[in-house]
């Protein structure tokens, strides 16, 4: 994982005591690039003009005018190559908010937006959807007109910045729908990579995979690198590397135990890929771990890692 530069809070944009909602613009060009962060709130990110890279997960994803990213609270991201990207983060704190849901939930993007439990909560690289020119015209003017509410001092300015936010949710949810239908295969990889996080341990084929995604192998593996930008079984190793850094740091097993709790078929196997992946072996990991700045104890089950150390 990468070092965390920002803690963000929504105190931090807004007056004191304001409903947790809020519109940041950000102009072309003023994004700071490669500045990790996480933050206490939700946040939905409209990419206005020009393109960038976005950074999580160990993955760069470019990003470009139209697209929809959505950011869950704990989540560490950041943005690359921002000179001319222009984007607007609706932040808010779902928890918190008095939303109308009604029928919602029978939208099937909603629950991304507003979940309902942990379960639900899922967060990519990958852009959650793309809006084309005339939609993404509609998309500003609506966050426009919340942002003018927001920081208005009009009677109702809450109640209808709050409706333009669920008409936005709606529009995105309605437009998730459209590209759903049109290629659905996108959406099954999302699938499969969450499966993968939940199963890396385990013993996983591309023939297997391919049939939980009801694509044949050759389609599967195809739209997978097109999606990812990786081959299923890079991913899968960089998952179990991922998984095997946090044991050599936060336990006392050694690279035999290590092999087999993150699936790897032996020793010799993962040490080799776990220098193919990082560039260093991992008993020099371990050691360097308390030895250098680039790496830094954390709570169990996480772990910090300079920035371009696993993000490649």
């Amino acid at each position: 994982m990468p070092q965390i530069d920002l803690h963000y809070h929504l105190q931090d944009f807004m007056p004191e005591k304001h409903m947790p909602l809020w519109v940041v613009p950000i102009p072309a060009g003023k994004h700071h690039a490669r500045c990790f962060h996480d933050h206490f709130h939700s946040e939905l990110v409209i990419i206005l003009s020009g393109s960038g890279e976005h950074l999580l997960n160990g993955k760069s994803t470019p990003v470009s005018a139209g697209d929809v990213l959505l950011i869950h609270p704990g989540v560490i991201h950041a943005y690359d190559k921002t000179s001319n990207l222009e984007l607007v983060n609706i932040i808010y704190d779902a928890k918190r908010l008095y939303l109308p849901v009604l029928d919602g939930y029978s939208l099937p993007l909603f629950k991304c937006f507003f979940p309902e439990n942990s379960e639900d909560i899922s967060c990519s690289a990958l852009p959650l959807m793309h809006l084309e020119k005339d939609e993404l015209k509609k998309a500003a003017d609506m966050i426009n007109e919340m942002n003018r509410e927001l920081k208005g001092n009009h009677s109702g300015n809450n109640l209808l910045s709050l409706a333009l936010l669920m008409q936005l949710v709606v529009m995105l949810c309605r437009n998730g729908e459209r590209a759903v239908k049109k290629s659905a295969s996108p959406f099954r990889i999302g699938e499969i990579i969450s499966f993968l996080k939940m199963n890396y341990h385990t013993g996983i084929s591309i023939k297997a995979l391919a049939k939980r995604s009801n694509m044949s192998t050759r389609n599967f593996f195809l739209i997978f690198k097109k999606t990812t930008g990786s081959t299923p079984i890079k991913y899968l190793i960089n998952l179990r590397v991922m998984h095997a850094a946090e044991l050599l740091l936060h336990t006392d097993l050694n690279m035999t135990e290590i092999a087999q709790e993150c699936g790897f078929s032996d020793s010799n196997y993962f040490c080799r890929k776990f220098r193919e992946t990082t560039g260093i072996p991992p008993r020099q990991f371990r050691l360097s771990a308390a030895k250098k700045n680039g790496f830094t104890e954390t709570p169990p089950g996480l772990f910090k890692l300079k920035a371009n150390t696993l993000l490649q």
